[in-house]
């Protein structure tokens, strides 16, 4: 699974919209509509986007469970 669907399917596993994901994974959300768009091939997603935005809901689950 390639980078941009592992980040898809992470977005719609958690229902987080674009400016959400955008704001995690530390881009602009024009920059992270390009990387999502099917005709944009300067821009992709990488394994540090990915890595950025599984940080984030692992620190979120964490701030939850505490909560607990």
């Amino acid at each position: 699974m390639n980078n941009k669907a592992k980040i898809n399917s992470i977005t719609d596993t958690f229902g987080m919209k674009s400016e959400v994901a955008a704001k995690d994974m530390n881009v602009t959300l024009p920059t992270f509509w390009k990387k999502n768009s099917e005709s944009a091939k300067a821009h992709q997603f990488t394994k540090q986007n990915h890595d950025d935005l599984v940080t984030y809901i692992k620190s979120a689950a964490d701030k939850l469970e505490k909560l607990l």
